[in-house]
């Protein structure tokens, strides 16, 4: 390999570049049509795919203070540093919450790199070089997947790239600018900031400084060259540091767990996972791969066979295999590793299809075209992410919207359910992490239901009653159980306190059942739960039949219709009635949910019991009814 000096490339960079008026003119529409497309295949129904766990993250840590960042992801061993997540907050402090918003930083960050290769590759070959390495960017599908996606990735590969066309545009000579120094090194902050496997990039520059040290290693200015570099480097760690020296621990401890498929200890099968991943996108299929490797391969392979002299096409092939390359041994050792963590070398590949495109004529036609055939069919695989819909918490944050109070706060289980609840609800409220004890759930919770009159629980996977899930064993057996709305693994609960009611009228039922309950007379408006406090007690021995005894509590309108209902045993469903006896009552207080289209208008609360087996209704003593009316609701607007 031999390495140009500057003036050399200088030279034949200017022998290149010089496009006539027209030329200049088609170019500028070929570059306006290119991203165009780039813009449409990343904003096209960004919104539509559901936020998942890592979006989640990004959004809960976005609205942290420095303190809470630094001591949430110690405690939640995150993996990432801050500063692509500082930058999102700026980004939604501006636009506001919601999963467009959320996403749209990506998208700007992939739609730049699209423009920055377009400069870099223009500078460099010609605008053919620069267009054709912006077009095969801007359709690749690793490149659009993580250009939609609120992650880092996209951000990451954009200050790996500017730090690096920084590098060679004007970092490399002598009498560098202050504020070019300057921001390649915020560069490589940035891009090390918002992902550690950037430093694999470093890496891959470092490499090629190292090497043109040793081709020249009397030469001093390839002695300031080599100085700069360091510098501008050390400066961008020495910051980072600063992140790096609280959390590394924790950091690590987080990266030592393997991800599902584990470490991919052979060879063979690590450059066939990176490959597919990099050419087919995260969810392409094999064939893609193979369809699209072969003419990328060509091109790549032009590029090197035409251009062997040029300094600059091995910076590219550095920065493209040698993260790649240590990337191998790095997942022995750490083995969570995914090829997602090398997007930010597939700019340096596009860059090399377009050298190699205008070195070997129509040949060069063909490969393109058959690359971009390949990507454009696999292209809706691309247009994610794809979240499985056992994970959509849509449903949940539609129910937390529509009943209840806009502010009640809501208790999550992960720093992921928060972030996706803040990006789908619009109103204010108050979230907190529900990592409870056995020790103070009680007085945390109760408090909270005593100060904000109710409270809404998010789960994820432990049933509600278990005693892993120490919020909802806690608030199943002491709060009402108001509404419950489940979709795939999630669940959201509104909790309201138990009111502090001594019931006054009784009813009997056959078998020698009696209900205590307050008469109640509210009024209240759609959407909202009432509650109702009642209790039971047993007279008689209980029978085999009681065992399939349920209660029912229904909300009629004038007709006499059943427009909401909460049936069940008392307590939350862990007091069954074939347990009630005369020496103690049981208290059963349950919530009714009044429809959040129910018109205005009286409506009447009606409890009794019915065999949950046959469906019977038991009979009252007296007067035979099959239940009796507890209440009246008056639901008015708004």
């Amino acid at each position: 390999m031999i390495l140009l000096s500057v003036k050399e490339t200088q030279a034949r960079t200017a022998e290149r570049t010089n496009p006539s008026a027209v030329g200049l003119t088609r170019s500028r529409l070929f570059l306006v049509l290119v991203l165009a497309l780039a813009i449409g295949v990343r904003v096209w129904r960004v919104a539509q795919a559901p936020l998942w766990w890592d979006e989640g993250n990004n959004a809960y840590f976005a609205h942290c203070t420095l303190s809470e960042l630094v001591g949430d992801a110690t405690r939640t061993h995150e993996t990432n540093p801050p500063l692509h997540r500082l930058a999102l907050a700026l980004w939604l402090r501006i636009w506001g919450d919601g999963a467009f918003q959320l996403r749209s930083l990506s998208v700007l960050c992939s739609v730049l790199t699209v423009l920055l290769l377009y400069a870099w590759g223009s500078e460099f070959g010609g605008v053919r070089v620069g267009l054709i390495a912006a077009l095969v960017y801007s359709l690749a599908p690793m490149a659009v997947y993580y250009g939609r996606e609120a992650k880092g990735y996209a951000f990451c590969t954009l200050w790996v790239v500017l730090a690096s066309y920084v590098w060679w545009r004007w970092c490399r000579r002598e009498g560098t600018p202050f504020w070019a120094a300057a921001a390649m090194s915020l560069s490589w902050l940035l891009a090390l900031g918002s992902h550690y496997y950037a430093a694999l990039a470093l890496a891959g520059q470092g490499a090629w400084v190292m090497v043109a040290q040793a081709r020249r290693p009397r030469s001093r200015e390839q002695w300031g060259v080599t100085l700069r570099w360091l510098v501008a480097t050390v400066a961008a760690l020495g910051v980072l540091s600063i992140w790096v020296v609280p959390t590394w621990r924790s950091a690590l401890s987080g990266g030592a767990k393997p991800p599902d498929d584990g470490a991919i200890t052979g060879l063979l099968a690590y450059g066939w996972r990176m490959a597919r991943a990099l050419v087919a996108g995260p969810f392409g299929p094999g064939w893609a791969t193979w369809a699209g490797i072969l003419p990328l391969a060509g091109l790549l392979a032009a590029a090197c066979w035409r251009w062997g002299r040029d300094s600059q096409v091995w910076l590219w092939l550095l920065m493209a295999s040698l993260p790649l390359a240590i990337g191998y041994g790095a997942q022995l050792v750490v083995p969570f590793q995914y090829p997602r963590f090398f997007s930010y070398v597939l700019p340096f590949v596009c860059l090399l299809a377009g050298a190699g495109f205008v070195r070997i004529g129509r040949l060069g036609d063909f490969l393109v075209v058959g690359l971009l055939v390949c990507w454009l069919s696999v292209l809706p695989l691309a247009l994610g992410p794809r979240v499985a819909d056992e994970e959509d918490m849509r449903p949940l944050a539609h129910a937390i919207g529509e009943v209840g109070a806009a502010d009640t706060p809501v208790v999550v289980s992960y720093i992921w359910q928060e972030g996706i609840l803040r990006s789908y609800l619009a109103s204010e409220r108050e979230y907190s992490l529900g990592w409870f004890c056995r020790e103070d759930v009680c007085d945390l919770l109760s408090a909270r239901l005593a100060k904000e009159q109710g409270l809404w629980l998010v789960t994820y996977d432990v049933p509600l009653q278990h005693e892993t899930n120490t919020g909802g064993w806690w608030l199943e057996r002491n709060a009402v159980r108001a509404s419950i709305t489940e979709h795939g693994l999630g669940r959201a609960v509104l909790y309201l306190p138990i009111p502090d009611e001594t019931p006054s009228d009784c009813v009997e039922f056959d078998g020698g059942l009696t209900l205590c309950y307050t008469p109640m007379d509210v009024t209240t408006r759609a959407g909202t739960p009432v509650t109702v406090a009642m209790a039971w007690t047993r007279g008689a021995e209980v029978s085999a039949a009681a065992q399939q005894q349920t209660v029912y509590c229904h909300l009629l309108d004038v007709q006499g219709q059943v427009v909401a209902q909460a049936d069940g045993a008392p307590q939350n469903g862990l007091a069954p009635l074939g347990g009630v006896s005369s020496a103690e009552p049981v208290s059963d207080a349950r919530a009714v949910l009044v429809p959040a289209d129910a018109p205005p208008g009286v409506y009447r609360l009606r409890v009794g019991v019915y065999d949950a087996s046959s469906g019977v209704r038991l009979l009252t003593s007296g007067p035979a009814a099959d239940g009796v009316d507890t209440g009246r609701v008056t639901v008015v607007d708004g």
